[in-house]
């Protein structure tokens, strides 16, 4: 995934009769502020359209520009200021939700009825912010992405058409902490930075997502995670893979492209799995995989505790059941 190149700025609307530079369809609210940009383009004659070339509503003079075209998106919104309920919050009219005056939301956004989105978020053109969700505070949401119903979405950037399914949580604080020997408590390490999910991933219901530590936890453009997954703190997933039911992945681990975890089946924190690698279901990874196997340098199956190559722990599995006849 690409590094943030530039630092987010706020977004002027358009304003009179200039030119919209990032050539979006602009809508100027009534003098009253009493209309909002999710509001339909019909509800009032007050409001008029100026079109220009492209579908981006927002004018980004400097943007945060991730893997899949995402930019952070902040708007001065006309339409916000009066309207503006207690704390900031008011109602999006496509839809129902609660949008804060200071967050970059798309016109054409749904953000349905008991669905919020804080302070500062970025929502792209065609998401759909399901009932009970939560869009925390600085987030950004790539185009097409669909948040299922009570998902939580916290300290992260999400890519473009991605699906988060019911429950899911990203972005809280990684499992983190050390015994002070001075006086024998817990102390907890800080957990600061972000999560990063790419474009077209989708994450399963009720699974979870750290954020980083000492780095941002990274899932790769195409990967698929099943329900109740565990990704730990600082984890760097691949391109394009999957991660079955009850998959655990240990802090500051990290899997190449095309890995596949099978079900109930866990890495150790600070292990290295290269590409194409098939793990088999209820094994554990606890040292790296670097041998090369038939399938070339990166790539080939392994199962067992400590997991091995899948025909070495066949073997094992054999040998063990002609000892226990005897």
């Amino acid at each position: 995934m690409a590094t943030p190149r530039a630092l987010v700025r706020h977004a002027a609307h358009c304003a009179g009769g200039a030119q919209c530079r990032s050539h979006g369809t602009c809508w100027v609210p009534p003098s009253d502020g009493a209309r909002r940009p999710g509001d339909s383009p019909d509800a009032g004659a007050a409001q008029t359209r100026r079109t220009c070339a492209s579908s981006s509503r927002f004018q980004i003079t400097r943007g945060l520009r991730l893997q899949g075209g995402v930019k952070a998106i902040r708007s001065g919104d006309p339409g916000r200021g009066s309207a503006a309920g207690e704390g900031g919050f008011d109602v999006w009219g496509n839809g129902g939700g609660i949008v804060h005056n200071t967050a970059g939301v798309h016109p054409s956004v749904v953000v349905l009825a008991g669905a919020i989105v804080s302070a500062n978020a970025s929502v792209h053109d065609g998401c759909v912010i399901h009932s009970g969700a939560v869009i925390g505070a600085g987030v950004i949401v790539g185009a097409r992405t669909v948040v299922h119903a009570n998902a939580s979405l916290a300290h992260c950037v999400v890519g473009e058409d991605c699906i988060l399914h019911m429950g899911c949580r990203i972005g809280a604080d990684g499992f983190g902490f050390y015994v002070d020997e001075a006086t024998g408590s817990m102390v907890k390490r800080p957990q600061e930075l972000n999560v990063r999910i790419g474009s077209q991933v989708e994450i399963g219901a009720n699974s979870c997502i750290d954020r980083g530590s000492w780095r941002d936890t990274d899932i790769g453009d195409g990967t698929k995670i099943d329900n109740l997954v565990q990704v730990g703190h600082n984890v760097r997933v691949g391109r394009c893979c999957i991660l079955c039911g009850h998959v655990a992945l240990g802090g500051s681990s990290s899997l190449g492209d095309y890995v596949v975890m099978a079900g109930k089946s866990a890495v150790a924190d600070h292990v290295e799995v290269p590409s194409r690698v098939r793990v088999g279901a209820k094994s554990g990874v606890i040292k790296s995989i670097t041998k090369e196997s038939q399938d070339g340098p990166a790539g080939g199956d392994y199962a067992g505790f400590p997991a091995v190559e899948a025909n070495l722990w066949r073997r094992q599995v054999a040998a063990l059941k002609m000892l226990a006849k005897k």
